[in-house]
């Protein structure tokens, strides 16, 4: 998802540094709180005590988020076609 991202834009940049440093158990948290999701599904995530738990109910929803990326990227690239011609 991050490298979906903009990396010209310093707090994405910023961004991708902190999430290189952190611990992998604190990967789960910080992908929960960028991702667009419910607040239910946030906080079924972070009352989740087993690390191994939080991984699985994280991936479907970045995997998710991530597809939604690709298809709002694809819909944007005929358009900017259209703006050139």
């Amino acid at each position: 998802l991050v490298e979906m991202l903009d990396m010209s834009v310093p707090a994405v940049a910023k961004l991708r540094r902190l999430l290189d440093s952190l611990p992998r158990e604190a990967l789960p948290d910080i992908l929960t709180s960028i991702i667009r999701t419910s607040n239910k599904e946030k906080l079924q995530i972070l009352d989740a005590v087993s690390l191994e738990d939080r991984f699985k109910m994280t991936i479907p929803l970045l995997v998710r988020q991530i597809e939604g990326l690709k298809l709002l990227q694809k819909t944007r690239k005929p358009k900017q076609d259209d703006d050139k011609r």
